[in-house]
């Protein structure tokens, strides 16, 4: 029986599948006397059997009753920001600040997008719009990046020098007329190699991965700290190997990571570390990259560098759904998603690409040269105001 996951609906419930749970009728003929809520199809030998329109199912209590199919709940819809369910069908709308575009997209209004990636020792942007890339700041090692949105203070993580450092983006609000950053060491020098990075925007802090291979066993832990430098914690310490990511949700308080160890998984927590609690812990074998789609209900994206997959699913877990899969990905590394595309670097070809969300069509390398991309992140700043997009 096919549940019409790919377009959120169930067009019809199959005989074979009716008389195994029962459906079929014996009391009546045809479908004249049936008492089917929506449509019904008499059978050769007597009996009738109860089927549901588009946008419904039949009912697991009464078989000839038809019940709503909830695309928004059930995460099976398209809309690439706000879903709304309707009796039979859903609708789409997008959240202030972008415009509803054909098949569920929204665009950003005004504004414009940039594509902020690390290339080697460099940190480099790419202008979705005039597809032309700069370097913008110079660095050392860099592995992964975050931005804060206000300021437009980019930080990243120095692997050789095992510390972070930070530095205004050029063209940002606070440095529109600076046409190149320049590094901030914060003076986090530590034993243990940093890995994943995520700033905090609301609470002003900052959160990193790292991991320490000096013993027999990697050992991980997460940090935090504020943004510059001081007051800096671990929070979490224990139960982690070799940690590649971490992001943050401050609207919701949560906090997730990956884990690469002898048993790779994904993993959330408070962001103060407590309530701790595994997400995914099957089907995966070297997950690197972690990104949340604020705008579409906090969706969580992830992608496998090792089994060529790029996934998604609810905050707690559910739901979970494979947005693509095959060689054509090229091994992601790291990604973000924003309006309706995810943005991701390739392993092998240290290339750029660029998705719909939701996996329809096929992957755009974007135009350029690229040495070595690492991480990426999209970067938003809206020509209406002050307050960037994220």
């Amino acid at each position: 029986m096919s549940d019409g996951r790919n377009k959120g609906f169930t067009m019809i419930q199959f005989c074979t599948r009716c008389l195994k749970i029962g459906i079929i009728s014996d009391t009546a003929s045809n479908c004249t006397v049936g008492g089917c809520e929506q449509t019904c199809t008499d059978l050769k030998d007597g009996g009738y059997v109860c089927h549901s329109i588009r946008g419904f199912r039949i009912s697991p209590n009464n078989p000839k009753i038809c019940n709503d199919i909830d695309e928004c709940a059930e995460f099976t819809h398209n809309c690439s920001q706000l879903c709304t369910n309707l009796n039979g069908t859903h609708a789409c709308s997008c959240r202030e600040g972008f415009v509803a575009e054909i098949n569920g997209v929204c665009r950003l209004e005004q504004g414009a997008i940039t594509l902020i990636y690390s290339d080697s020792p460099e940190i480099r942007a790419f202008n979705l719009t005039s597809h032309t890339a700069k370097y913008v700041i110079k660095g050392d090692n860099i592995e992964s990046l975050d931005y804060e949105p206000v300021s437009g203070i980019v930080y990243w993580t120095d692997s050789y020098g095992k510390t972070i450092k930070r530095s205004y983006l050029p063209g940002s609000p606070e440095r529109a007329n600076v046409t190149m950053g320049y590094a901030q060491n914060l003076d986090i020098e530590s034993h243990a190699k940093p890995t994943g990075m995520a700033v905090d925007w609301a609470g002003l802090n900052l959160y990193w991965s790292e991991t320490d291979r000096t013993g027999n066993k990697p050992r991980g832990s997460i940090l935090v700290s504020t943004l510059d430098g001081r007051y800096r914690h671990s929070i979490i310490t224990t139960g982690l190997e070799v940690p590649t990511s971490v992001v943050v949700d401050p609207d919701h308080g949560y906090m997730f990571w990956i884990d690469i160890g002898s048993i790779p998984k994904i993993e959330t927590s408070w962001m103060d570390g407590s309530k701790r609690r595994i997400l995914v812990s099957d089907a995966i074998s070297q997950p690197t990259g972690l990104s949340i789609d604020f705008t579409m209900e906090h969706t969580i994206y992830w992608v496998d560098v090792k089994l060529n997959k790029i996934e998604m699913m609810r905050e707690d877990g559910t739901r979970r759904t494979l947005v693509a899969y095959g060689n054509y990905l090229k091994h992601p590394l790291s990604l973000d998603v924003f309006e309706s595309s995810i943005y991701w670097v390739t392993r092998d070809s240290g290339e750029i690409y660029s998705m719909d969300k939701f996996g329809r069509g096929v992957p755009v390398k974007l135009p350029g040269e690229f040495a070595n991309p690492s991480s990426i992140k999209v970067y938003c700043m809206q020509t209406s105001g002050t307050t960037p997009a994220v």
